[in-house]
C-alpha cells in the first residue's frame, strides 16, 4: 500500500522532480565518460565492501528484535509499519552506539534494515516517542527514499539543492513520526530527546524550544542548515505543531542574504555539499588504507596456507612410497632461499615429486625439505619442513610435520625437520608429546607478515 499523500512534506515533490533530471542527465554524461564510470564503478565498490562490513557487524554484534527477542519493540514497529503500509517489516536492530542518540534506516541490495542505537531506545521514556522514532525511520523506507538514493546521488552533491531535498525528505519522515505516535506532544519530545536527553525532555517547554528557530535567520545559522541534511530540531518540533494546529505555529524564520550566498563555499566547514566530492575522496582514501594492506595480508594468508597444504600433500606422498618400497626419500627441493617472488621448480626437483606421486604447480613460494633417520634396530622415520619469505622482510615462517617410529624404550622418535633458512624457533623442533604425526605444526612465530 503506497504511502498516504498528505504525509509526504510539500517540498519533497518539487525537489524529486527536479533531482530526478539533473541526476538522469548526470548518469548518462557518466556512462559516456568511460573514465569517469571507472571511477564512479570503483568509488562505488569501495563503498559498498564499507557498508557491507557495518551491516556485518551490526548483524552480529546488535541485538535482532523479533517476536523473541523484545517482543514489545517488535509489535511497536510492526504497528509502525502497518500505519504507514508497509508490508513487510524490515530487519530492525538495536546496536550500542557509544552514548550517541540516533536511529537510521539503511539498505544492502534488496535487505532493508532499521538500527536504533540503544542510549536513545533507553531515552525514550514515554512508549509513544519510541514510536515515534520507529515510525521515523520506518518512514524513509515507505517513502521510498533509500530505493532511490543512488540514482539521485549526483543531485546530493548539488549546491543547496541537494540538502534541501534530504531536509524535505526528514520533513516528511516526522509526519510519518507523528502517524506513528499518535500524539502531537510526545512526537515532539521524541525530536527533544535527540537534543537533551529522556530526562531532560520531558520537562522541556515545547513552545519554548521551537521559538528558538529564530535563532536560524543568523548568517552561520544558514551557512550551516543550507548544507545540512537535517533540518534543525527546533524547526522540526515547530513544523509538527504546524501540521496539526497551523494558528499555534510560530512564523516562519528568515535567513540572512549572504548566508545563502556563500553556504556552497563555507559548506567545506560544515561538512555539507560543497564538501562532497572532498568526503568522498576522504572516504576512498580510507578505505584504501585499510583495505590495500588487509588485501596484501590476505594475499599472503593464502599463500602460506598453500604452503602447508603442499607440505601436508609431501607427507602423505611420503608415507605411501613406503608403503610401496619399504623406504622413505629425502628431499631439498627447491634448493634456492625462498623470498616473497613465487620459485620455478627445477627438471630434477619435478622428477622426484613424480617419483613420490606429489603433485605440485608450476612455482612455489615454499622451500621443502625431507629428512630420514633411523633408530639402532633400523626402524624408519621422517620429518619435513616447509618455510617461505612470503613479503621478503627476511623473517622466514616454518611448518614441519614428523612420522615418527618406536624405539627400543617405546617411546616415539623421529629425526630433526631440515629447516635450512627459518631461525627463532618458537618451540622445539624435535617430534614432542601431544604432536599428531602427519600434523603440520607451524614452529616459527604466528605472523611473520
Amino acid at each position: 500500500m503506497p504511502l498516504d499523500p498528505r504525509l509526504r512534506s510539500p517540498k519533497e515533490r518539487p525537489l524529486l522532480v527536479a533531482g530526478t533530471i539533473f541526476s538522469a542527465v548526470a548518469w548518462l554524461l557518466l556512462v559516456v565518460s568511460v573514465v569517469g564510470l571507472l571511477y564512479a564503478l570503483l568509488v562505488g565498490l569501495f563503498v559498498l565492501a564499507a557498508h557491507a562490513l557495518f551491516l556485518a557487524h551490526v548483524r552480529v554484534n546488535g541485538v535482532r528484535v523479533d517476536e523473541r527477542q523484545l517482543p514489545d519493540l517488535h509489535a511497536r514497529a510492526r504497528a509502525a509499519a502497518a500505519k504507514l503500509g508497509l508490508e513487510r517489516l524490515p530487519e530492525l536492530y538495536v546496536l550500542q552506539g557509544g552514548g550517541l542518540l540516533g536511529a537510521f534506516a539503511t539498505k544492502l541490495l534488496s535487505r532493508r534494515y532499521v538500527i536504533l542505537l540503544s542510549d536513545l531506545v533507553d531515552h525514550c521514556q514515554d512508549p509513544r516517542q519510541l514510536d515515534f522514532v520507529l515510525a521515523h525511520e520506518l518512514g524513509h523506507l515507505a517513502a521510498g527514499h533509500l530505493a532511490r538514493r543512488l540514482f539521485l546521488l549526483p543531485f546530493r552533491l548539488v549546491p543547496w539543492l541537494g540538502a534541501a531535498y534530504s531536509r524535505a525528505c526528514e520533513y516528511t519522515c516526522d509526519r510519518c513520526g507523528l502517524a506513528g505516535a499518535g500524539d502531537l506532544e510526545q512526537a515532539q519530545r521524541g525530536l527533544v530527546v535527540l537534543a537533551a536527553g529522556g530526562r531532560i525532555a520531558a520537562q522541556v517547554d515545547l513552545a519554548a524550544f521551537a521559538s528558538q528557530r529564530a535563532e536560524a535567520g543568523g548568517f552561520w545559522a544558514t551557512v550551516l542548515e543550507l548544507n545540512a541534511s537535517h533540518p534543525f530540531l527546533s524547526k522540526r518540533v515547530a513544523a509538527l505543531q504546524a501540521l496539526v494546529d497551523p494558528a499555534s505555529a510560530p512564523q516562519p524564520a528568515g535567513r540572512s542574504a549572504a548566508g545563502w550566498v556563500l553556504a556552497p563555499a563555507l559548506g567545506l566547514f560544515s561538512g555539507g555539499a560543497a564538501a562532497a566530492p572532498l568526503a568522498v575522496v576522504a572516504v576512498v582514501g580510507v578505505l584504501a588504507a585499510i583495505a590495500i594492506p588487509n588485501y596484501l595480508r590476505f594475499q599472503l594468508r593464502a599463500k602460506e596456507v598453500a604452503g602447508k597444504a603442499e607440505l601436508s600433500g609431501l607427507h602423505r606422498a611420503e608415507v605411501a612410497r613406503f608403503a610401496r618400497t619399504g623406504t622413505y626419500l629425502e628431499l631439498r627441493a627447491p634448493e634456492q632461499q625462498p623470498g616473497a617472488a613465487a620459485a620455478p621448480w627445477s627438471a630434477d626437483d619435478l622428477a622426484a615429486a613424480r617419483e613420490l606421486d606429489w603433485a605440485v604447480g608450476a612455482t612455489t613460494h615454499h622451500a621443502f625439505g625431507v629428512a630420514v633417520g633411523e633408530t639402532s634396530a633400523g626402524k624408519a622415520a621422517f620429518a619435513t619442513c616447509a618455510e617461505a619469505d612470503l613479503d621478503g622482510d627476511g623473517a622466514y615462517s616454518a611448518w614441519v610435520t614428523w612420522e615418527p617410529v618406536e624405539d627400543e624404550d617405546g617411546d616415539l622418535v623421529a629425526p630433526k625437520p631440515p629447516c635450512r633458512f627459518a631461525a627463532g624457533f618458537v618451540r622445539p623442533i624435535t617430534f614432542q608429546a601431544g604432536d599428531t604425526p602427519g600434523t603440520p605444526v607451524k614452529v616459527t612465530a604466528a605472523e611473520t607478515f
